[in-house]
């Protein structure tokens, strides 16, 4: 999920080719990825892609705990998968008008189907983030501003699900926060280097005591983008990445893009 935040984000700043000539500037890559959705052999490439992947993770069965492991080899992976590609087929206009609401609703229910399989919880409320978004924009279609402020708020309301977690010792979402909170005190300026998150974690466990399982488990995400930075990037990790995500979400307003503030809004979530 981070990889495709982390892509989407740096592609403000990151080299795009555009009629033969290489730029920098984000309107341009912004418009090569509109162009990229309505093209036609583009669109039938996405959606052949999200078919193909569920139909192929049937064959590929589940992980010992039952979740569905996908074709990334790991329910979140694949969560985080299908959270990513289905706006692109929501967005995407179709020739025939009249098979367009049922496809796009087919492939919303085969998304929540999938991502129920997978076992991921974060991913079911990315989905109902996401289709929040979209419905107040339908309702609202001119208040994109306030549309967005009340889907960050549902997002950061999210954020509070962890602490009505009891009686789980595998995983329990608040003792990973609370652990990777202690755990980017150990580099807390420059952090202890992306790639590095159990290392950390299993130092922090044992300073915090016996209750705490965290470093009999092996976790390589905090499930938290915020806290994930926090460790790897320090302090100057996590301001970097809010002013990535801030300057990217405006930039999204002013050019009304729905499809990558979904996205963006969807994979901050999951």
């Amino acid at each position: 999920c981070n990889f495709f935040v982390r892509k989407m984000l740096l592609n403000q700043s990151r080299w795009v080719y555009t009629k033969g000539t290489f730029s920098t500037r984000t309107n341009l890559s912004l418009k090569g990825i509109s162009s990229f959705i309505k093209t036609g052999f583009n669109k039938k490439l996405i959606f052949f892609a999200f078919i193909t992947s569920l139909f192929v993770s049937l064959f590929l069965g589940t992980d010992s705990s039952g979740r569905l492991i996908g074709t990334l080899g790991e329910p979140n992976f694949f969560a985080s998968f299908l959270i990513f590609i289905w706006p692109f087929i929501y967005f995407a206009s179709f020739k025939k008008r009249n098979y367009e609401f049922i496809i796009k609703l087919l492939c919303l229910l085969l998304s929540i189907l999938f991502v129920f399989l997978t076992g991921s919880r974060s991913g079911l409320i990315a989905l109902t983030v996401e289709s929040i978004f979209i419905i107040l924009t339908v309702i609202f279609s001119r208040k994109l501003y306030l549309v967005s402020l009340i889907t960050l708020f549902v997002l950061l309301l999210n954020l509070l699900l962890p602490f009505r977690e009891k009686g789980s010792l595998w995983e329990n979402r608040l003792q990973i926060w609370q652990t990777s909170f202690e755990a980017g005190k150990i580099n807390p300026l420059f952090g202890s280097g992306f790639g590095n998150i159990e290392k950390p974690l299993k130092i922090a466990s044992e300073k915090l005591g016996e209750n705490n399982w965290v470093r009999y488990q092996p976790i390589d995400s905090t499930h938290n983008i915020i806290l994930d930075f926090w460790i790897q990037g320090g302090i100057v990790g996590v301001v970097l990445l809010i002013l990535l995500i801030s300057s990217s979400l405006i930039t999204f307003l002013k050019t009304k893009n729905l499809l990558l503030i979904t996205l963006l809004i969807g994979l901050l979530t999951v």
